[in-house]
């Protein structure tokens, strides 16, 4: 399916490919909502500006209220200018609906743990009773694209500036620990992002002759950053407190009336370095091998499959961060991760024994992917599991293996998959070494080390975390391009690191 925005003249795709920026955890889109009451007489259309409503001159130093300090990185859009606001705005004067979106952006390389979005509504909502939700898109050829979540619960309001006409500066902000599961642990990939803050009808339009509305304010002085803001009006549902938005119907706020310019929110994440994206799930093969056996078990099945990572040999790292893909026809999703050191180009870990406690975990959260495969006559439905606010130190310059699997529910019928991965524009789908599998019913058969076998291709996963810098416990820290050459991690670079590397190239296994 191709759509083209309204202010673009490039066809924009909408189909998204899993591990892109867009496919990060995402909600149920829900085009129609808010019911209330049952319809009254119409209410004459809405201004689509803050200015057009109430004409206002006040000094800058109202408009300080601002939101709450945020203590990590992400994205400060700016505080309101005082200029304008575009309609945004759900029931009360806006029987239709109206919203207002604006872009921001995160790094590439890193994921980012989403804390809060803070924003600035202009809105006559009667005190007490102001509320207001907020919408999260992916970006499609600069326009709010696929919607990811919506958030309903926020803080209590900060009241600011009173800029008469029962108009106020209101700031909202939505902590993302107090949303509601499974929207309450959000990971966000590098790349571009939409908010869309809007207000919500204090419901005294009907009964009191009250019509509210809300404008998200505008910032910087129209100096943009990223894209111009977005504005969409809500179709006519027949029913009062219904909305209906029309597909891909954004366009430029600069069209009508407020002219170029960004909107005023925060938008606080802390980042953790990707350090091995193994790539996202193959959507593509349809048959043939797409993945391997990976379940955990005490009384069933227990297997592993596993691919690998390395650390280099500058700095440790700590992980904060793990995701793969699993295939699995279980009832209760409960991922689980291994890490395993190495040994000789395969795990070190025999399957029974036991893995430390700091190097394994049940996932926090399982996302369907939205569709199915069969393997072995079973219908299975593809999940990417996740495993938030790890903290796992990992010893530099060494390889590692990482297993992710389900945890087995004592179902003779169940059966979870590693998921085979696929990696967009590469010819090599194999990094390091190929992933492998043990399986406790064929060990030694073939006779390999530990029962391990290689499956051939590699598994989807990512790992995330931060470089630790330990240059007081030797080994380089973080000296530069010279710690490379340090194979035996002793803090000197010499002769011996050169026969230590050679002593294990020999036999295939540095």
């Amino acid at each position: 399916m191709f759509r083209k925005c309204h202010t673009m003249t490039l066809a924009c795709a909408t189909l998204l490919v899993a591990g892109s920026a867009f496919a990060a955890d995402k909600a149920p889109v829900a085009r129609i909502s808010e019911k209330a009451a049952p319809k009254a007489a119409a209410v004459p259309a809405p201004e689509l500006t803050l200015r057009r409503a109430l004409d206002f001159t006040l000094d800058t130093s109202l408009f300080s209220q601002g939101a709450p300090a945020c203590q990590c990185v992400g994205w400060d859009n700016g505080s309101w200018d005082g200029r304008d606001g575009q309609l945004s705005h759900l029931g009360g004067g806006v029987p239709n609906g109206a919203k207002a979106a604006d872009d921001f952006y995160l790094c590439e390389g890193q994921v980012h743990d989403l804390k809060s979005i803070s924003g600035v509504l202009i809105t006559n909502s009667i005190a007490g009773l102001r509320k207001a939700k907020l919408e999260l898109y992916a970006d499609c050829d600069g326009c709010p694209g696929e919607l990811l979540y919506t958030f309903n619960v926020h803080e209590t309001p900060v009241v600011g500036a009173n800029l008469g006409g029962g108009y106020f500066a209101v700031t909202y902000t939505f902590i993302i620990a107090n949303q509601p599961s499974p929207d309450n642990n959000i990971v966000l990939k590098g790349g571009a992002y939409w908010v869309s803050l809007i207000g919500k009808t204090d419901n005294q339009c009907l009964t009191m002759g009250m019509c509210d509305k809300s404008y998200f304010a505008t910032t910087g002085h129209g100096n943009v950053k990223g894209a111009v803001a977005k504005k969409i009006e809500g179709v006519p549902t027949g029913v009062w407190g219904q909305f209906s938005f029309p597909a891909y119907g954004w366009e430029s706020v600069d069209e009508c009336c407020i002219g170029c310019t960004d909107l005023a929110f925060t938008v606080c994440a802390d980042p953790c370095k990707i350090l091995k994206d193994n790539g996202g799930v193959d959507r593509y093969r349809t048959s043939g091998d797409l993945g391997s056996r990976s379940e955990r078990s005490t009384t069933t099945w227990n297997n592993r499959s596993a691919d690998d990572f390395v650390v280099n040999p500058c700095q440790d790292f700590r992980v904060c961060y793990i995701e793969g893909c699993i295939f699995t026809n279980c009832d209760i999703v409960r991922g689980f991760f291994e890490i395993y050191d190495n040994d000789c180009k395969e795990p070190s870990y025999i399957v029974g024994n036991s893995v430390p406690s700091d190097r394994q975990g049940l996932s926090t959260k399982a996302v369907d992917l939205g569709f199915s495969v069969t393997i072995d006559g079973r219908l299975l439905r593809a999940y990417r599991v996740e495993f938030h606010d790890l903290n796992i130190l990992l010893p530099k310059g060494r390889h590692y293996w990482l297993s992710i699997g389900n945890q087995d529910t004592f179902s003779f019928n169940e059966r979870a998959y590693f998921c085979r991965n696929y990696v967009c524009g590469t010819d090599c789908d194999i990094m390091f070494n190929p992933g492998v599998y043990w399986d406790p019913t064929l060990e030694g058969h073939p006779p390999v080390a530990n029962g391990w076998t290689s499956v051939g291709y590699d598994f989807s996963f990512l790992v995330a975390g931060n470089y630790v810098n330990n240059t007081a416990s030797g080994g380089g820290g973080n000296s530069g391009a010279s710690c490379a050459g340090d194979y035996n991690a002793d803090g000197v670079w010499d002769l011996a690191d050169l026969l230590d590397f050679l002593e294990a190239w020999l036999p295939g296994c540095p």
